[in-house]
């Protein structure tokens, strides 16, 4: 069965999709918006919503002087120049000016942004931005111009339809996409804003073979564009981009678990009580270096990509507590979880309930640090020794390097144009989003730059790329 053509079928209503369908709208075009889920918003929702832009209204209202040149430059020198140039280059052109466009249309900006944050390498300016209510203070503005737009008949959304191949003439040009349930939406242009793989265990092992998939992300990020992109013959790039993210402990509070940063392993916020320890039960770094790629890095060198937070009664009582973001009820479900803490009475009983593989080595790495905290002097070179451990019960916390988002991503050009494997563009097909691979942005966290870029990017195609009228 086909349904009658339309001027753009939008493939995922979230971060990308909404922006993209609300510009083509607005240009008179007719759009249909296919998702997955039984719900807009996509990854925005459960999304800590921490937005990155350079020459913004509120910060010369701040006197802070910026301009998208400093965020391209501080980019370049984060990501040791592995970013794509042309896309990040462009992003931080257009990332300012969104950031302003989302305050016209009633984004409310949290009082004390904007911010430089240090979960991962920190700006030298202060270009960061979040709303009161996280990712969900972004999707009610884009829900506000997106409504009156369906109302009129503008836009149509198709809820719980999800795509199962792209439709292809024989001329290799897209004539738009197949659902599961066999019916054929037709439109003049395709556009793919369907997210990330990195809630498909399978798929994201297949495609980063050796590497454990702790996922920090909904389960709807399956890979369905990548995938269907794929079958076609569309290329992928930013293979070589790898990274994951640091810290991510797992969180069964939210309405979906998942791992996500514990917070309090960042040294510029809360220098550390504990110490980190392998499968093998070794320590392999200076718990307090501010360097987030260096943390980031050596955590992802280990067994697993994962290691063990240790520490024992005395520090839970004494420190500041290291899961930041939870407290009162929530602290106590992950505590009382069986899953994110374990507990021993003896450090041999601890290892058996993290699986850590020598004992012996657990107790020489306490051992050795508590010799550290008595003179001072540690073989990584850390400096920070508040207190010994040495006292049951002792605490471990799963801490893994994990997912947010797929390295790997559809190649496109820089009209967002989905490319083959010999670089040539399909016809009528655009991409933009998570889809392009967490990687288009280098190989290091540059905060701020994945769900800008999935707005801004969305936003742009929508208003200045897709074609509208008879093709």
């Amino acid at each position: 069965m086909n349904s009658a053509k339309t001027d753009v079928v939008i493939v995922g209503g979230g971060t990308a999709g909404i922006p993209a369908a609300i510009a083509v709208a607005q240009r008179g075009g007719k759009v249909c918006i296919v998702e997955a889920t039984g719900a807009l918003g996509g990854t925005c929702t459960i999304s800590w919503g921490q937005m990155s832009g350079a020459g913004t209204r509120i910060q010369a209202e701040k006197g802070i002087a910026d301009s998208w040149r400093d965020h391209y430059e501080d980019a370049v020198r984060i990501t040791q120049g592995t970013a794509k140039d042309a896309f990040l280059r462009l992003a931080t052109r257009i990332q300012g000016p969104l950031i302003d466009w989302l305050e016209e249309n009633g984004f409310e900006m949290a009082p004390e942004v904007p911010g430089i944050l240090y979960a991962h390498e920190p700006y030298t300016a202060a270009r960061l931005y979040w709303g009161n209510d996280r990712g969900q203070s972004i999707c009610r503005v884009l829900f506000d111009l997106l409504e009156p737009l369906i109302d009129d008949g503008r836009v149509t959304v198709r809820l719980n339809t999800a795509m199962r191949e792209l439709v292809v003439d024989d001329d290799g040009a897209v004539q738009g996409i197949s659902t599961e349930s066999g019916e054929r939406i037709l439109a003049r242009n395709t556009f793919l804003t369907t997210g990330g793989y990195s809630g498909n265990r399978e798929f994201y092992e297949r495609m980063h073979p050796g590497v454990t998939l702790y996922p920090g992300t909904w389960e709807h990020s399956r890979g369905d564009g990548i995938r269907a992109a794929m079958a076609i013959g569309a290329a992928t790039w930013n293979e070589e981009n790898f990274s994951l993210g640091m810290g991510g402990i797992y969180d069964s509070t939210t309405q979906y678990p998942r791992y996500c940063g514990i917070g309090g392993l960042t040294p510029q916020v809360r220098l550390p009580w504990e110490i980190l320890v392998n499968q093998e039960g070794r320590r392999f770094m200076a718990e307090d270096n501010e360097s987030y790629e260096y943390r980031a890095t050596r955590l992802r060198r280990q067994t697993g990509n994962r290691a063990w937070l240790v520490f024992d009664e005395a520090i839970r009582r004494n420190a500041p507590n290291v899961f930041l973001r939870w407290s009162g009820e929530t602290l106590e479900k992950l505590y009382n979880n069986g899953r994110t803490v374990k507990k021993g009475s003896t450090l041999d009983e601890l290892a058996d309930q993290c699986g850590i593989t020598d004992k012996a080595a657990l107790a020489d790495t306490v051992r050795e640090y508590n010799g550290s905290c008595e003179s001072g002097r540690d073989g990584f070179g850390r400096k920070h020794f508040p207190q010994r451990i040495e006292a049951g019960p002792f605490y471990a916390v799963e801490i893994a390097s994990y997912a947010v988002r797929g390295s790997i991503g559809i190649k496109v050009d820089t009209q967002f144009r989905v490319l083959d494997t010999e670089d040539r563009p399909f016809g009528n097909l655009y991409a933009a989003g998570e889809i392009l691979g967490g990687g288009l942005f280098g190989a290091a966290a540059v905060a701020g730059m994945g769900i800008t870029p999935a707005l801004a990017f969305g936003k742009y195609v929508g208003e200045k790329l897709i074609p509208l009228g008879e093709s």
